[in-house]
C-alpha cells in the first residue's frame, strides 16, 4: 500500500474533525424534525430539513472515514427525494432517520472518549 502524504492526510485529519464537530448538531436538527413527522401540518417542512442533513451528512461522511453513515445518510436523501409530492413512504423514513441519528450518536460518543482519553 502507498504511503499517503503527510500533507494530505492533515488535510483530511482537519475535515474529518470538523465533520465530527458539526455531526452533532445535525443530528439534533434531525432529531427535532423526525419529531415533526408525526404531524400533517409540519410533515413536509421536517421532511425537507431531513434530507438537507441527510445529504450535507452523506456528501462529507464517506470522504472522512464513516462509510456506513455515508450510505444510510444518502439512502434517506435518496428516499426523501423520490417520495416528493405525497408518495413518502414514512415508515422507511422514520426508520432510516433512526438508524442514522442512532449510528451518529455512536460516532459522536466514540469521539469524545478519545478526546477526553488524550
Amino acid at each position: 500500500m502507498a504511503a499517503v502524504d503527510p500533507k494530505l492526510q492533515a488535510s483530511l485529519n482537519r475535515i474529518r474533525l470538523r465533520f465530527l464537530s458539526v455531526l452533532d448538531e445535525r443530528l439534533d436538527s434531525m432529531e427535532l424534525n423526525f419529531d415533526a413527522l408525526g404531524q400533517a401540518a409540519t410533515r413536509d417542512a421536517a421532511l425537507a430539513g431531513i434530507q438537507a442533513e441527510a445529504h450535507k451528512i452523506a456528501g462529507t461522511a464517506r470522504t472522512v472515514g464513516y462509510a456506513e453513515l455515508g450510505e444510510i445518510a444518502l439512502t434517506l436523501d435518496q428516499t426523501i427525494g423520490a417520495g416528493k409530492g405525497g408518495g413518502a413512504d414514512l415508515t422507511q423514513i422514520e426508520q432510516l432517520t433512526d438508524a442514522l441519528i442512532e449510528l451518529g450518536a455512536q460516532i459522536v460518543n466514540s469521539h469524545r472518549m478519545e478526546m477526553a482519553a488524550e
